[in-house]
């Protein structure tokens, strides 16, 4: 997410979670534990003083983040499934939401209102269908294609047959 100029804080597996977060930015975690074959990709941020969970799949967070963020109540997190549970586009979806969530903000990221960050989530998940997750892959292939017009990236997750 370097070239997409959005503060990753990092990369971690859901019980290597660093105790508490140290600064305002994104963080991808897998929900896998150390020593285990990677399953599926999520996003956690901190923006100001408001603590945020995303999951392609609608699931609330788990305890490692509950913690995690503990001091940061109440935790922001989505229950509507975006991606089916047989796609494989998770850590694509979780670059869309940390790059829709942080665009344009620059140095106001870090004293942004809970109420707007709410309402930024909000309007991320409403560019989903609610009905038909197979559209939502079209919807976040257009997602991404703005994204890399700005800042060239490659992405690899569906072919034409999908």
């Amino acid at each position: 997410m370097k070239g997409l100029r959005v503060p990753l804080v990092g990369v971690f597996l859901k019980d290597a979670l660093p105790k508490t977060p140290r600064d305002n930015g994104f963080i991808v975690m897998n929900m896998s534990d150390v020593g285990e074959v990677g399953t599926h990709w999520v996003g956690l941020a901190l923006i100001g003083d408001t603590a945020m969970y995303y999951d392609p799949f609608g699931i609330a967070p788990p305890t490692e983040v509950v913690r995690f963020f503990d001091k940061y109540k109440p935790l922001i997190y989505n229950t509507n499934q975006i991606q089916d549970i047989n796609d494989t586009y998770c850590g694509w979806s979780v670059i869309a939401w940390a790059y829709y969530m942080y665009a344009g903000r620059g140095n106001r990221f870090r004293t942004i209102g809970r109420r707007e960050v709410e309402e930024d989530f909000k309007s991320y998940l409403m560019l989903y269908d609610d009905t038909d997750r197979r559209v939502n892959r079209s919807i976040l292939k257009d997602l991404l294609w703005k994204i890399s017009v700005k800042r060239p990236i490659i992405f690899d997750f569906m072919d034409a047959s999908q």
